[in-house]
């Protein structure tokens, strides 16, 4: 596979990988505070699942989904 055929995949990954990523702090910000002790638990133990799977694939690409890689290309600008 070609190396700039490479990079595009890894960003087409990476990118809706930062999208979840976003999607998860949104949750804890905008939903967590307005549920019951019980539930805001239940609900951060399922995004810090998800979380942590979004950071193993991330590894798996080399790279964080949560910081741009060595291409700063394909970082997403702020506001995507």
């Amino acid at each position: 596979m070609e190396q700039s055929t490479v990079s595009v995949s890894r960003h087409d990954i990476r990118q809706p990988l930062n999208i979840v990523m976003l999607a998860c702090a949104n949750l804890r910000a905008r939903i967590a505070p307005r549920l019951g002790p019980e539930d805001a638990v239940y609900l951060d133990a399922k995004i810090a699942r998800i979380e942590e799977q979004v950071e193993r694939i991330s590894g798996m690409l080399g790279a964080s989904a949560t910081t741009p890689g060595p291409n700063a290309a394909d970082a997403p600008a702020k506001g995507d």
